[in-house]
């Protein structure tokens, strides 16, 4: 694992603590174990599976085209809906990619710093009153997402 600029927004100097991986295991899965065995504050924001890690000509792991990777990944367009847009951004937060609208934000890897980023997203998207309360509140995706049609600017 290690800290990253997050790639996902690059008017953004916020970091992560991104772990990139090769395996069958998945990123909930791995995301599980290391909060079993480490302090919460090393559990890694976002957890992303890689087929196979690059090297520099040295031979040392390119950190760069890693984020690279992770980062082209990042930029499909989110869908039109509400909902799909919110999952969108929270699959670019998390690395978390089979996120649904029954989850927390908040178990499957959101955290304070990302629910920040999370909130700056939704407000660039046109949901102008959406805040961090919106996301601590929410229990469940859905619950923010209910709130976000009527509040489009």
């Amino acid at each position: 694992a290690e800290a990253h600029d997050s790639g996902l927004f690059a008017d953004s100097a916020d970091d992560v603590l991104a772990c990139y991986y090769q395996g069958e295991v998945t990123p909930r899965r791995l995301r599980s174990h290391f909060e079993t065995v480490l302090d919460p504050y090393k559990v890694p924001s976002v957890i992303h599976q890689v087929s196979e890690l690059p090297y520099t000509e040295n031979g040392k792991v390119d950190r760069d085209a890693l984020r690279a990777v992770r980062c082209a990944a990042q930029k499909a367009l989110p869908a039109a809906s509400p909902e799909e847009q919110v999952l969108h951004l929270v699959r670019q937060l998390t690395g978390v990619s089979d996120v649904g609208l029954d989850e927390n934000f908040f178990s499957i890897g959101g955290d304070s710093v990302s629910a920040l980023v999370l909130v700056q997203k939704l407000k660039e998207l046109g949901w102008m009153d959406v805040g961090v309360r919106d996301v601590l509140h929410a229990e469940i995706l859905k619950d923010l997402t209910s709130k976000l049609p009527t509040r489009i600017v």
